[in-house]
């Protein structure tokens, strides 16, 4: 399993899904924990850096699934992956380019970069700035690439109060996508941490990927 975290607080950091990885554990898995570098490390600058950072970071998840699947029994047919907010729009960017991974479950992402750049970084560049920005970023975006997912099968998981993500940004997300395909919403703010989520991931990862039966704990 493959884990990676979001941008936020508490736990913005590779330490988010400890407590999951190690619960999957008792069900024979191996997991990695991803560190994220761009916007964590260095926040969003131009069209073109941008652009570079993101396929740089994503070229890095790839790498991350190389160390993972050189690990002693591993089984390659068997490679799940989980994002949230950042860690789920670079989940979605690898989905559809490289076909390694079977389920993905894809927690409050949204399916562009230049949303959250131009909303809460780079809101005082000029409108053509921004065009350039959004034109840039549009052929890696993560509604670009989902459309390229399959046969990979995948899980969004929702806030009913998301006060980042819009309804209408998630349900587009999720339409782009390619099939298999499911979502699934919860009352709770962007943070998703509830407790009705962890379960439903845990409980579709357990059958997509056929482990082994666990404790809840």
């Amino acid at each position: 399993m493959l884990f990676f975290h979001w941008y936020g607080r508490p736990n913005g950091n590779r330490d988010q899904f400890l407590n999951e990885a190690v619960s999957l554990a008792k069900q024979g898995t191996t997991s990695l924990l991803i560190q994220g570098y761009f916007p964590w490390a260095v926040p969003p600058a131009d069209a073109k850096t941008d652009r570079r950072r993101v396929i740089d970071e994503t070229i890095e998840v790839r790498r991350a699934l190389d160390l993972l699947l050189s690990q002693p029994g591993v089984d390659r047919k068997r490679i799940g992956y989980v994002g949230h907010d950042y860690g789920a729009m670079y989940g979605a960017i690898t989905a559809g380019v490289d076909k390694r991974v079977k389920a993905y479950v894809l927690i409050a992402g949204i399916g562009s970069f230049s949303n959250w750049s131009l909303d809460y970084w780079l809101e005082a560049l000029p409108a053509t700035d921004k065009e350039a920005y959004r034109r840039a970023l549009k052929p890696i975006d993560p509604i670009t690439q989902i459309t390229h997912a399959g046969p990979a099968t995948l899980l969004f998981q929702f806030a009913n109060s998301d006060e980042h993500i819009k309804k209408e940004a998630a349900i587009a997300f999720f339409d782009a996508a390619s099939r298999p395909k499911q979502i699934k919403r919860y009352d709770g703010k962007h943070e998703l941490q509830v407790e009705a989520a962890r379960d439903d991931r845990r409980a579709w990862l357990t059958r997509q990927l056929r482990l082994a039966k666990g404790t809840k704990n």
